[in-house]
């Protein structure tokens, strides 16, 4: 995959499935991770750089803070619409 189209075609075929994966299935220890490595205080701003579904960005909202996500696939941002702001896994 060497140019942009085929990583462009290769995430959106790959986002109807990306929730099903065994990895994503950590979000709430991998967002206590991020704020106590990263020491963010309630109500934070963030920026979520290749967010995917949202996952992290869906979490730290619900906790308080407030965040911006840049998607790598234009798909994603739709699915992230899709669930609920209290989606937590």
């Amino acid at each position: 995959m060497s140019d942009r189209k085929d990583w462009k075609d290769f995430f959106n075929g790959f986002a109807p499935q990306y929730m099903k994966e065994s990895f994503t299935h950590n979000t709430l220890k991998e967002v206590d991770f991020l704020i106590e490595e990263l020491a963010l205080k309630p109500g934070s701003r963030i920026l979520d750089v290749g967010c995917g579904t949202g996952r992290h960005s869906v979490e730290l909202a619900r906790r308080g803070y407030k965040w911006t996500s840049l998607p790598a696939c234009w798909r994603w941002p739709k699915r992230r619409r899709k669930r609920p702001a209290s989606m937590s896994n």
